[in-house]
């Protein structure tokens, strides 16, 4: 009688003990699993971003584009643990995304707006590799450089 108690014990610590291990288990899997499809959904919502903003660009009002262009900047903030890019490619993007807003707010008159832009656009050209340094001085000199970007992109389209 006294081995059937034990055993018993034994059984229900162990039922007890693998039901606590269990739950911590699923419960890191669910967990791990609802980051990924968050991630996952971010980075498709960054994706949609891209595309409205650069649709917005070539194909809409100026305010428009400024719209689209603002609500891209905060997915280039913090970019996706999903598909992560290179410093180099997201300073890029970065640095496409302030280029153009600054365009399009000078283009609406909004003179302080678009120069805050330049700045920041004229600080990340000149962190970018294949960027001579000397030669980004000013806005004209982002402008210049964000044409010739936007002249292969057409050339694509």
């Amino acid at each position: 009688m006294k081995a059937a108690l034990k055993i018993a014990l034994w059984l229900i610590v162990g039922l007890i003990v693998g039901l606590i291990v269990g739950s911590a288990v699923t419960d890191h899997f669910w967990r791990s699993y609802f980051t990924f499809l968050k991630d996952v959904q971010e980075t498709s919502f960054a994706l949609k971003a891209e595309q409205q903003a650069e649709a917005a660009y070539f194909q809409r009002s100026p305010e428009i584009a400024e719209l689209e262009l603002t609500r891209l900047l905060p997915y280039l903030a913090s970019p996706s643990p999903v598909a992560p890019l290179a410093p180099s490619a997201l300073q890029f993007q970065q640095f496409i995304a302030h280029a153009r807003l600054a365009k399009v707010q000078q283009a609406q008159g909004k003179q302080a707006d678009a120069d805050q832009h330049f700045q920041v656009a004229l600080t990340l050209m000149r962190s970018l590799p294949f960027v001579d340094a000397s030669k980004a001085n000013s806005a004209a000199d982002v402008l210049t450089a964000l044409n010739t970007i936007d002249n292969a992109v057409k050339k694509q389209h």
